[in-house]
């Protein structure tokens, strides 16, 4: 790798890690300020039927620092494998764990691209799908007006 690809790597990889402090922070506004450009866009894949299909686009930093203040107070957001870059060589792509409590934990894919200052430009969110989607109670639904399918665990506990 050269050395443009490498600072390029690790710049992106600093800005996910602020994406996941930022999730884990619960949306607050100097954790979106430090991780998204103001016209961030978010894309969110859904799972199930959903699969590789966007179900929710936010558009801008706020908008998207709203949609992270719906996580529980107990859910941790880290990174789960080093960033890699995309063909393009400027598109990371790195693996995020997230956990509830000692209950619930799953892993993802987050994609992203940087804007001019370091913070990020547009970001898709990814979350594997859960193997045990069985017909439980659903009460934890922390963005309800967003579901992709009826029972989507992975959306229950995350972004």
């Amino acid at each position: 790798m050269s050395a443009e690809h490498d600072h390029v790597r690790q710049n992106l990889e600093t800005a996910a890690g602020r994406f996941a402090a930022m999730l884990t922070a619960r949306g607050a506004a100097d954790a979106v300020a430090l991780a998204l450009a103001d016209d961030c866009r978010l894309e969110r894949f859904g799972n199930y039927e959903n699969t590789g299909k966007v179900v929710e686009i936010l558009d801008g930093a706020a908008a998207i620092g709203t949609w992270g203040g719906t996580t529980p107070a107990e859910t941790v957001f880290a990174l789960a494998s080093p960033l890699t870059l995309d063909a393009d060589g400027a598109t990371g792509v790195v693996r995020y764990r997230v956990a509830v409590g000692r209950d619930f934990e799953n892993h993802g894919t987050w994609r992203l691209r940087l804007a001019g200052d370091g913070r990020i430009a547009w970001i898709s969110h990814q979350a594997d799908q859960l193997e045990d989607a069985g017909d439980g109670d659903h009460e934890h639904h922390h963005h309800g007006q967003h579901h992709d399918h009826e029972h989507d665990h992975a959306h229950d506990h995350e972004h």
